[in-house]
């Protein structure tokens, strides 16, 4: 009898070894699925916060003060990130005035390479010279592009006849 406890005892302990590593292995697994949904929900919630602003802002009868506005607010979310891969809003300004366009165009690009505070100082100075150029007797167009992460790329500000 004593022998039949014993190996039986030596069956079933193999078995009660493979259920605790099964129960751990299953607990591990269902914490790190909820990890991994709660950091995609943390980043769903920070493109959403990146992005909110300009739900003021797309629209297409918007002064030239709101524009300045818009501007500022932009100047200051691109110093925000400054460093950070993929967080530079470009800007594709189609405007009369008296500023050059291929200047913007280029310090907007070397920013989207490189969003250093260098980059962002002559992106600063092309813009400045935009605010400078905006007619307050003329309304603007603005429309957001969107990067394949949902965050906002670029801007487009167009000025209405």
């Amino acid at each position: 009898m004593r022998k039949e406890k014993g190996s039986i005892l030596m069956m079933v302990m193999p078995l009660a070894a493979i259920l605790f590593i099964s129960i751990g292995m299953f607990v591990y697994n269902s914490a790190g699925q909820n990890v991994y949904n709660t950091a995609n929900e943390m980043s769903e919630n920070q493109i959403q916060v990146y992005n909110m602003w300009m739900d003021l802002y797309e629209s297409d009868e918007l002064s030239s003060t709101e524009i300045k506005n818009m501007i500022t607010n932009i100047i200051n979310q691109n110093n925000y990130y400054e460093g950070e891969t993929g967080k530079f809003i470009s800007f594709d300004v189609d405007i009369s005035g008296n500023f050059d366009r291929t200047s913007l165009e280029d310090a907007c690009w070397d920013a989207q390479i490189d969003n250093s505070q260098e980059n962002l100082e002559k992106v600063e100075e092309e813009l400045n010279n935009v605010v400078d150029s905006l007619d307050s007797s003329k309304t603007y167009d603005v429309e957001a592009s969107y990067g394949y992460n949902g965050l906002i790329t670029e801007v487009k500000i167009t000025e209405n006849n």
